[in-house]
């Protein structure tokens, strides 16, 4: 599939940081040997931040592998009081690391590799994989086909802990219940991935590139919030219940342009919503509700799509529903 790629600027072309580096002389040979001119080569500028790309399936793709263990521990007392019958908790920590993780290589990845970013062409041979993947004009020098895929070259470690709490107890008239599920991500290291730093990324708003789209660009979770909490606040008497519910998300720092951007980070976020349910016959319960209860708005995200991560925050404001549940 063809597309027009976004890259961080050509090694080749004059003012690039690798001309003027130590390797200055390797990455002029090697300029040449990729098709730029001699004649041409002391003037050369590209002048564009895109160029001509294919992504390519890789018929040397093997399954993912990956190490995980983790540990649980339940509590359920009995007990007589009616204040503590309906107690319960739950802890769970996990490990997981993920060898070979599928990770896409996108045209500028290619294209800095191939000049020896994160040390991939110690060399400056032409003959390097990443150099084999990128054609250039014999007239010109300029790129005219990037070629992009996805490799087994990242690593992913997460550890962290989801507990669950719960309680419930009778009031003169009705009943409470009390419920939370808490997940804290302690770790979350990448490493292995062209173009991402390797770092642990909890905590953090950023691109990990996971996978790439079919336009090249690179498709990834991007908010990875060390706590995240939903808890319900919930009372129902006779065939009446009623809940609100509280939806927390921690504060992150913001990653996407590297960790001296500036970009500020993103603070706690609560939002909350509520329900209510009629149970009013046997085989008819009404509901209706309201969610993001107090219409806030989602943080702005520098860099980021909409300016915001909409498969984190809520992007469409307050809204209302009503329903109905019929057993035939």
């Amino acid at each position: 599939m063809q597309a027009q790629d976004s890259i961080n600027g050509d090694p080749c072309e004059v003012g690039s940081s690798q001309r003027s580096g130590a390797n200055a002389a390797q990455v002029a040979a090697l300029c040449q040997a990729q098709g730029v001119p001699a004649s041409v080569y002391p003037s050369f500028v590209y002048g564009l931040n895109s160029a001509n790309g294919i992504i390519t399936g890789n018929p040397n793709l093997q399954p993912e592998k990956s190490d995980t263990y983790t540990l649980g521990w339940v509590l359920t007392p009995h007990f007589d009081a009616p204040m503590a019958r309906d107690l319960g908790m739950s802890f769970d920590y996990y490990h997981t690391n993920i060898k070979g993780a599928i990770a896409g290589v996108t045209l500028d990845a290619v294209l800095q590799n191939c000049y020896n970013a994160n040390n991939a062409n110690p060399g400056y041979s032409e003959s390097n994989a990443y150099c084999q993947l990128i054609t250039r004009d014999p007239n010109t020098g300029d790129i005219t086909l990037g070629r992009e895929s996805s490799e087994n070259i990242g690593s992913y470690i997460t550890t962290g802990v989801d507990m669950e709490a719960h309680w419930g107890f009778p009031l003169p008239a009705g009943r409470v219940k009390l419920q939370t599920f808490i997940s804290y991500v302690h770790s979350l290291t990448i490493s292995g991935v062209p173009g991402i730093a390797a770092a642990n990324y909890a905590g953090s708003v950023a691109d990990t590139s996971t996978a790439l789209a079919a336009d090249g660009s690179s498709i990834s979770d991007m908010s990875h919030p060390r706590w995240k909490a939903n808890t319900t606040f919930g009372y129902s008497i006779g065939p009446v219940s009623a809940a609100l519910h509280w939806r927390y998300i921690s504060g992150m720092t913001d990653l996407r342009d590297g960790a001296g951007s500036g970009d500020p980070g993103v603070p706690a976020y609560s939002y909350f919503d509520l329900d209510a349910h009629w149970q009013a016959t046997h085989n008819i319960m009404l509901t209706a509700g309201v969610t993001n209860l107090t219409d806030k708005a989602p943080p702005r995200i520098a860099g980021a799509p909409l300016l915001t991560d909409a498969a984190t925050y809520d992007v469409v404001g307050r809204t209302y529903f009503v329903g109905i549940k019929a057993k035939i």
